[in-house]
């Protein structure tokens, strides 16, 4: 017979670890946003554990669509304010996290995952996380790129401010919460309607005028003020909220506060931006060399103050100054500047400092540089060819040449095939192709086949430099 062995007491059964698993929940505030809610949701309505819509008043079937992929619908009248409706958001939701988007905002369903992610790094709830905005526009070099508080717990206290551009600021204060970056980028198409926006420029207008008028010492709605101006081409009025901003500042003791002066440089850099808008440069220049004392390594001054020097053919201060802004970088949360176009006007200023000292490979690489960024500007590969060409380097410019008139001939057969209009809708003398006025692209396409002749004449191919220039002739014989 076998022995049973007893089991001894120092055996210790293993200790289960349970793992945070924080519910996360969409929240939503919407209006009439049944032609954007399928392309929004469909990716992603899944992969969040609810979703909170609350709509204020639509008339074309929103709820209806919103309740197909799930969603709880609630009803909220609109009563001009922003942060009252997403509130109401955060009332509703049941998650321990909250995630928040606009019906005109895309997001890949990918990157729910590293919302949990993140999430779930804090199980404390002490933290809230700003997410990466690539606000898209009409035309791509106004294209923002920003960093706002998007993915938050859910806590007593935490709410909105601000009847439009609503924000956590003041609540995220008050609670003593840390702030972090979450590597998540959530694309906004609500700008890229050029004829929707004077609606919305004239609505947050009067809400902000509103706002001023019973909190006349709001800091932030002034700052909103001055950007929603100049954003709708009111420059002058935009310069006359930035002295109101500034005399603010005095009264609420800013200027003397070191914990806030980054606040008040950054009130004077838009004073800066304004100025040059409207052609005063000298004292715009001005007004970043002040901010650069006090503050040397703020590479978003260095960047305006070149861009400045720049209109006044000030190269030498242009170039001493586009350096700076690219070794101590754009501060994304200093000043609204569009990034994509940011490093594109870096680029182009350093490839027209070099070009103007003869030093052509540079200037060719600079112009490769902001190709990079938008392939699509057709002057860009002349110029790229016509410095290679002067470098000596005759085969890349060939090649410059030749992608330039490619990409022209490949865009403008698009678009006679998708949208003959748009060939003849562009304003631009320098832009990308469908940008240039029909007369601007006519003479880039010219000076494309002739920099392309002499070129292949360079590189002794007479009998193709000779066919260039017949089909340019053929295409452009006005040119």
């Amino acid at each position: 017979m076998s022995e049973t062995r007893p089991q001894h007491s120092s055996e210790k059964t293993p200790v289960r670890i349970v793992e945070y698993e924080p519910k996360l929940s969409l929240i939503m505030i919407v209006k009439n946003e049944a032609h954007n809610l399928p392309e929004l949701l469909e990716p992603i309505h899944d992969k969040f554990d609810e979703i909170v819509v609350v709509d204020t008043g639509s008339t074309d079937g929103t709820p209806e669509v919103a309740r197909r992929y799930g969603a709880k619908v609630f009803f909220f009248e609109w009563i001009d304010d922003f942060s009252a409706a997403r509130n109401e958001s955060i009332r509703r939701a049941t998650g321990d996290w909250l995630f928040w988007l606009d019906g005109d905002d895309r997001l890949e369903r990918d990157q729910v995952d590293i919302l949990r992610r993140y999430a779930k790094r804090a199980p404390q709830r002490d933290v809230v996380y700003m997410c990466h905005l690539a606000s898209l526009s009409s035309h791509w070099s106004a294209t923002q790129n920003l960093l706002q508080v998007r993915l938050f717990p859910k806590l007593p206290g935490l709410l909105y401010e601000g009847a439009v551009h609503e924000r956590l600021t003041e609540s995220i204060h008050r609670l003593g919460l840390q702030t972090d970056i979450c590597p998540v980028t959530i694309v906004h198409v609500g700008y890229t309607d050029p004829e929707k926006l004077p609606a919305k420029y004239e609505r947050n207008l009067r809400l902000m005028e509103r706002i001023l008028q019973e909190r006349p010492d709001d800091v932030h709605t002034h700052v909103q003020m001055v950007l929603q101006l100049l954003g709708s081409g009111n420059p002058q009025k935009a310069l006359d909220w930035t002295e109101r901003l500034l005399e603010l500042c005095d009264r609420k003791g800013l200027a003397g506060d070191g914990s806030r002066v980054v606040a008040l440089h950054r009130f004077l850099l838009l004073r800066a931006m304004v100025l040059a808008q409207l052609n005063r440069l000298e004292e715009a220049a001005q007004q970043c060399l002040e901010v650069l004392e006090e503050m040397p390594k703020l590479g978003t001054a260095h960047f305006l103050l070149a861009q400045i020097y720049g209109r006044m053919n000030e190269l030498e201060n242009m170039y001493a100054h586009v350096l700076k802004a690219d070794h101590y970088g754009i501060e994304m949360d200093v000043m609204p500047v569009p990034m994509l176009r940011t490093h594109f006007d870096m680029a182009m200023m350093k490839a027209a400092y070099y070009a103007e000292h003869g030093r052509w490979r540079l200037a060719a690489a600079e112009y490769r540089a902001a190709l990079n960024i938008n392939p699509n500007v057709l002057p860009l590969y002349y110029e790229m060819g016509q410095c290679y060409y002067r470098a000596g380097e005759h085969r890349r410019a060939v090649e410059a040449y030749r992608l330039g008139i490619q990409l022209h001939d490949e865009v403008v057969e698009n678009a006679r095939k998708k949208a003959p209009h748009l060939l003849e809708s562009g304003k631009e003398l320098i832009g990308t192709v469908l940008e240039l006025s029909p007369e601007a692209r006519e003479r880039w396409g010219s000076l494309l086949f002739a920099g392309l002749s002499q070129a292949l004449r360079a590189l002794d191919k007479t009998q193709e430099a000779e066919e260039a220039l017949r089909e340019g002739l053929r295409r452009y014989p006005s040119g």
